[in-house]
């Protein structure tokens, strides 16, 4: 099972005016590891994404950020990224950053 969950994140304002920018946080977590076996589906994505949410709280998140996540067993799973929407949508992997 994969789950790819993304998330508005706007920078400027409570609304979006044309032409302008728009952050977007997003997080892509593939289930398929023995951590996400069917009875604790739920509780191993509820782990990382809490472990996520405690990070980035106090963080000043920009535009290039990210990280990989990683299951119970230690296993590298999905990442995150801040990405600007105008970007190419293709480059959200951490691994397509540039240097």
């Amino acid at each position: 099972m994969y789950i790819k969950s993304k998330f508005v994140y706007m920078m400027k304002s409570n609304h979006i005016e044309k032409g302008e920018n728009t952050m977007k946080m997003i997080i892509e977590i593939t289930m398929n590891s023995a951590a996400f076996e069917e009875e604790l589906r739920s509780i191993e994505a509820s782990r990382i994404l809490k472990r996520l949410a405690e990070r980035i709280e106090y963080s000043q998140m920009q535009e290039g950020d990210g990280e990989y996540l990683f299951d119970i067993n230690g296993n590298r799973v999905g990442h995150w990224i801040i990405d600007d929407e105008k970007e190419n949508e293709n480059e959200t992997n951490p691994d397509s950053k540039k240097s």
